[in-house]
């Protein structure tokens, strides 16, 4: 009777969250030029440039252009700080170059309207996976959809127009897809993945030490066609462009580092301003070891026939996302991958489980109590949003580490 009483307590308070970021996501879906200065703005002027110039994909002059020109179509007066950039690499710039020939047709909201309806499709597949993973009950089932409906992140990602529920659905696929010895398919969400480059080292490395010659195999052919294709279509100079000018464009991102849930985030925070150099090399030296500890630790557990593929996984995408350089108040949505692991892992150990599930619900309200106390301004020296990503990490670590019983990597029941 007491857990019933705290999970509905929570679940009730998740309820109201939802309730209200729903209100304020239907208002922001109201306004056309509040649409006009978002994520998917900058997601367009690569899709434009792509379709229609694609040898200055990575020009700041021509992405500026560009997007004013669909900033205009909105009503909006553009960016505070001028220029958004398209960071994202060449093979995005293609797929999506399909969308904007229809979004251009329509101009203004449509687009946006029609890209909201696809992540809404996304977030619904994303219950059905945690659902699965967890072999959830229809009541856990609604627990976890109200946690979802209230987490800020997913909010963030339908108002910005982001990708992070693509990434987070790919996520999942992608480890299901291991788990059920389906090399072709591992491969193509890993090519999804890819998108956002710098998630890729992490799965890459336990890939690697678990010896998934099949899914190797596969992810490079893959790869490889992708990357000659869009060679191809968008000229043989796009990928040197993009390795040259992804830097100074990530200057003119927009974005603050401080706002940065993960390590260069909280370095931003702690060293003085103007320090952006050695904020930044910082941040790629801990991300560099995390991942040298990810192998480290995978090896291990091989050596020590520890075959629980799920805490691999969640241990090397916990280390990658908390120390990853480029990681925005939206892409926590990705953290649900390694929180579900862990938790479907705990679920033999009903004590552990109910604690772990206790914390995962209460993870809304503690980063509405987060944006509270820290606005869009940065004005903690910690970002509170980094305490649940921490005791996850720990979690991660312990069943990394520990000397568990060995699990299967059989897939749960549907």
């Amino acid at each position: 009777m007491k857990r019933r009483s705290w999970e509905g307590t929570l679940c009730a308070v998740n309820a109201g969250i939802a309730i209200a970021l729903a209100v304020k996501l239907g208002q922001h879906l109201g306004s056309p030029a509040a649409l006009g200065a978002t994520d998917f703005v900058a997601l367009r002027t690569g899709w434009w440039l792509a379709l229609a110039d694609p040898r200055r994909l990575y020009d700041v002059a021509s992405q500026a252009s560009v997007e004013r020109a669909i900033q205009l179509g909105f009503g909006s007066s553009g960016f505070v700080g001028g220029l958004l950039a398209y960071l994202h690499p060449p093979h995005l710039a293609l797929a999506g170059s399909g969308f904007e020939w229809l979004a251009e047709r329509w101009n203004g909201p449509a687009g946006f309207y029609l890209w909201t309806a696809g992540n809404l499709a996304l977030a619904v597949q994303l219950v059905r996976l945690l659902r699965a993973e967890l072999g959830a009950s229809p009541r856990e089932t609604f627990f976890v959809a109200v946690m979802l409906a209230g987490f800020f992140p997913l909010f963030d990602t339908l108002r910005q127009g982001q990708l992070s529920l693509l990434l987070a659905v790919s996520i999942l696929g992608f480890i299901n897809a291991v788990r059920g010895r389906r090399p072709l398919a591992a491969a193509a969400y890993l090519l999804i993945m890819s998108c956002k480059p710098q998630i890729l080292p992490a799965p890459l490395i336990v890939l690697l030490w678990r010896r998934e010659r099949r899914v190797l195999a596969a992810a490079i052919a893959l790869g490889l066609g992708a990357a000659l294709l869009t060679a191809a279509v968008l000229g043989p100079r796009v990928w040197i462009d993009y390795a040259t000018h992804v830097r100074a464009l990530d200057r003119l991102f927009g974005g603050s580092p401080a706002r940065m849930p993960a390590l260069h985030g909280l370095l931003a925070r702690l060293l003085p301003a103007g320090r952006q150099t050695a904020v930044e090399t910082f941040a790629l030296v801990g991300w560099l070891v995390a991942l040298a500890t990810v192998a480290g630790v995978v090896a291990r557990r091989r050596r020590l026939e520890q075959d629980d593929l799920r805490v691999d996984f969640a241990f090397a995408f916990a280390a990658g996302f908390l120390t990853s350089p480029h990681f925005y108040p939206h892409d926590l949505l990705l953290w649900i991958a390694p929180v579900v692991l862990i938790l479907a892992v705990s679920r033999a150990e009903p004590a552990r489980w109910r604690h772990r599930v206790r914390l995962v619900l209460a993870w809304p309200i503690w980063l509405v109590i987060a944006q509270v106390a820290d606005g869009d301004g940065a004005r903690l020296p910690v970002d509170l949003a980094l305490v649940p990503l921490i005791i996850v990490s720990v979690w991660t670590a312990r069943a990394a580490v520990g000397r568990a019983p060995v699990f299967s990597d059989r897939l749960p029941p549907a």
